[in-house]
């Protein structure tokens, strides 16, 4: 069984490497027309259907809007089949492509496109069904970037976050629906090898599969899943050596040498193109794969394709002229995909990496120069070029919501009232100004409704969520809001009370959430947060490359200091939340001029390149 396994696996190999060039350069074609025609293509679709419904956003209930609408409806069709299309002929090209190999014949691109070309009639039929599945799922599952570059734009995960979470028949449901999909997934696997290699229908294409799967079930399985742990495993180790050995060199070469930013540009660099290439190959491969397992389990006599459209082209005279150009036109596409790959290294390096933007959060607005959490905060945040304004919201006694932070009035007027016992009526009467400058002198304390009024389309906003009474309603009060004011893109919340953003996440599935966390340990990946907010003391290197490694944004508060700024940009946070927004620009500004920890900046970099890499 192993010398089998050892066989089967190594003639998937030599079967790849036989055709290689034509593997590679229609992956080429590919990626280029993908990026240059099919997703643009898309997104002039998509957005055609969201304006034509009058939505310029895609939320829960903007996503059923869409849906529900007849011109939405079509235009979603057109997309799925679009990509749809354009993913068979890829798949099936490659497959085509395979099975030359097999065979120790060369292959033809030009023969591949006809012929994948031809083949689109077939898939024309309700047995579309699995293989529009199978077409899906291939293309994710042996990428390495587990993404197929036609829909990894594309998210449902916070709604999938919700389904699993709401109830324990939900996650019921949600594993017989998996369990489901590897069942269609196994007995479709090998439906695409059957309908490119064999004269046949779509139809008898998945009975043949499905047949080819019973016969051997336990052996395919086994195959496949193998072969992916192989896939796995091997990325995983390669990416591990590659980091072990550029931490190596960063600490053996020390913070002070000269020669160490140079070093990690074209490490990271080098990075970027090997990940290309293993991007490009993935696919390939793995097609490579399905087609030596079709031939081992194959179990019927078949009639298969001859595949000799080429040499019939061949013959055509009045073509002569675009054979003549077509090595012209193959330079051209080496050098567009070049230039995308370029763009991309630089986009990456420089928006990402080596000049990573780092936001600023004014804290409970600019309240150096005016009383915090009021208006006049808020519009000097945005006077002072900050990103974001933060602002803390609680509950009046009759449910409505304001900006304030403390728990009672002793800041503003040494009472020691509470205002979740106050109206909202008798909380407007309240001089929230006098106590920081006369100048603000019957400054009033604002409504949430407010504030989003005033900073819709000039400033982000993050709302902290005072929890301060039992069965507090602010969570829903806020949710509410943000959605009246449709400013899901520009809000974000936080709390320190992590029901009530979880509340928030139930309700606004696009909010961004954070979490401030009061210790400095536990399991961060077990938060189901997009973010987390942690005072400046308590973080540590360790606690920003663990929530990057998860995806998830560092914001830190509060830093005021110039020393305290340059240490969390060399910790390479997201979000700095501070009482001096115009001092630390400053900083941030000529932050190029500092020391940076070369270590965190060399990982965060290497993780910035998997999480945003679009070849």
């Amino acid at each position: 069984m192993e010398l089998d396994k050892n066989k089967l696996i190594k003639n998937s190999f030599l079967n790849f490497i036989y055709n290689i060039k034509s593997m590679l350069f229609f992956e080429v074609i590919y990626k280029v027309l993908a990026s240059l025609v099919i997703i643009p293509l898309n997104y002039y679709i998509l957005n055609k259907s969201l304006t034509g419904i009058r939505i310029f956003s895609i939320t829960d209930n903007e996503l059923l809007r869409l849906g529900f609408n007849i011109k939405g409806a079509i235009g979603i069709l057109i997309i799925i089949l679009i990509s749809t299309l354009t993913m068979f002929i890829e798949i099936s090209a490659l497959s085509y492509i395979a099975n030359k190999s097999y065979k120790r014949k060369k292959a033809s691109i030009i023969e591949a496109s006809i012929y994948c070309i031809k083949l689109l009639p077939k898939i024309l039929s309700l047995y579309s069904i699995p293989l529009l599945f199978m077409i899906n799922i291939i293309g994710p599952i042996t990428s390495v970037s587990l993404y197929h570059i036609l829909i990894k734009n594309f998210s449902i995960n916070s709604f999938l976050k919700i389904l699993f979470y709401s109830s324990s028949n939900a996650k019921i449901y949600y594993f017989t629906f998996i369990i489901l999909l590897l069942i269609i997934f196994f007995n479709s696997i090998l439906m695409i090898p059957c309908l490119v290699t064999e004269n046949i229908s779509l139809k008898r294409a998945l009975r043949n599969g499905i047949k080819i799967f019973e016969n051997n079930r336990l052996k395919v399985i086994y195959y496949i899943v193998l072969w992916i742990t192989i896939n796995i495993i091997s990325m995983i180790l390669l990416l591990c050596l590659y980091l072990l050995l550029g931490g190596y060199i960063i600490i053996t070469l020390g913070d002070k040498s000269p020669y160490l930013e140079s070093f990690i540009i074209i490490y990271l660099v080098l990075f970027i193109l090997c990940y290309i290439i293993i991007s490009i190959i993935s696919l390939p491969l793995s097609i490579s794969f399905l087609t030596e397992l079709y031939y081992k389990y194959r179990c019927y006599r078949a009639s298969e394709q001859s595949f000799n459209l080429y040499e019939k082209i061949r013959r055509i005279k009045y073509l002569k002229p675009l054979r003549r150009a077509r090595n012209n036109l193959n330079i051209v596409i080496v050098f567009v995909f070049i230039l995308m790959v370029i763009v991309t290294i630089k986009s990456l390096l420089v928006n990402k990496s080596i000049d990573k933007h780092i936001s600023i959060t004014a804290h409970r607005g600019s309240s150096s120069k005016a009383p915090e959490n009021s208006i006049s905060s808020i519009l000097q945040a945005i006077m002072d070029g900050a990103d974001y304004t933060e602002i803390d919201v609680m509950t009046t006694k009759d449910n409505q919501v304001v900006l304030f932070h403390d728990s009672n009035l002793h800041k503003v007027n040494k009472s020691i009232v509470a205002i979740k016992d106050l109206n909202l009526e008798d909380v407007q009467k309240i001089d929230n100004g006098s106590y920081f400058s006369l100048k603000f002198k019957g400054e009033k304390i604002p409504t949430l409704e407010e504030a989003l009024k005033i900073a819709k389309d000039k400033i982000k906003i993050n709302i902290d969520l005072k929890i301060l009474k039992e069965n507090d309603a602010l969570p829903i009060e806020v949710a509410k809001l943000i959605k009246k004011y449709q400013m899901e893109e520009q809000v974000i919340v936080s709390s320190s009370n992590y029901d009530a953003i979880q509340k928030i996440k139930a309700y606004c599935p696009k909010v961004k959430i954070g979490y401030i966390m009061n210790v400095g340990f536990g399991n961060f990946s077990a938060l189901n947060v997009d973010f987390i907010s942690v005072e400046y003391q308590m973080l540590t290197p360790s606690m920003v490359y663990i929530m990057h490694a998860l995806n998830k944004e560092v914001h830190v508060w509060t830093v005021n200091s110039e020393e305290h700024t340059k240490n969390v940009i060399q910790l390479r946070v997201d979000n700095i939340i501070t009482d001096s927004v115009y001092d630390v620009d400053q900083v941030i500004k000529n932050s190029i001029n500092y020391d940076r920890n070369y270590l965190v900046w060399f990982y965060d970099s290497i993780l910035a390149i998997i999480r945003y890499i679009r070849i």
